[in-house]
């Protein structure tokens, strides 16, 4: 046996493979198998960093307009186990850009085997000096039945020129840690 646990085949399986509409230039519809990033990637992310990437099967409504970006999302999955319960996902992003601040909202309902969880991110930044200087705070909240997690991060990156930056951040967590199944 490899230390992959291949056993020395090939395994592969499909990353991303979806169909993406214009609907008469308000609305994107894309739907299939998809990586969903939205705000710090704390709640929900591709995970593109990790060789076991992030992806959802289901729809995403991006509606394009002046006021808001924003992104409606749903996916399903059930391994097809015999009685086994679907688990259902859904979301609604909101992000804007305005001169040197930007803001992102996400909220966020899983039913899964019955438990339902509710998760909020709220993204923060800044950009001062022109570009040089990012300022950024996320504030991120999830209740599982009784269970409430909480998870705060203030940040900077000073871009000392096209070859060197800097970055400092600190995270805080409330007293029952924080995870999300699914993120």
């Amino acid at each position: 046996m490899h230390q992959d646990g291949t056993n020395g085949y090939l395994v592969a399986g499909v990353y991303e493979a979806y169909a993406s509409t214009s609907l008469f230039d308000m609305a994107t519809l894309t739907v299939g198998r998809q990586a969903w990033d939205f705000g710090s990637g704390a709640l929900i992310g591709s995970n593109q960093w990790s060789s076991e990437r992030s992806t959802r099967d289901g729809l995403l409504l991006d509606i394009n307009n002046d006021l808001v970006d924003l992104n409606v999302g749903y996916s399903n999955f059930n391994a097809g186990n015999p009685g086994e319960e679907s688990s259902t996902y859904t979301l609604i992003n909101a992000s804007k850009t305005f001169g040197d601040f930007t803001a992102n909202v996400l909220l966020i309902n899983q039913m899964s085997g019955g438990s339902e969880t509710n998760a909020t991110g709220l993204d923060l930044g800044y950009t001062a000096m022109g570009g040089a200087l990012e300022l950024n705070a996320m504030m991120n909240a999830i209740t599982q039945g009784d269970l409430e997690m909480e998870m705060v991060t203030l940040g900077a990156t000073y871009s000392v020129n096209d070859d060197l930056s800097v970055r400092a951040s600190q995270t805080v967590y409330g007293d029952a840690g924080f995870a999300i199944d699914g993120g």
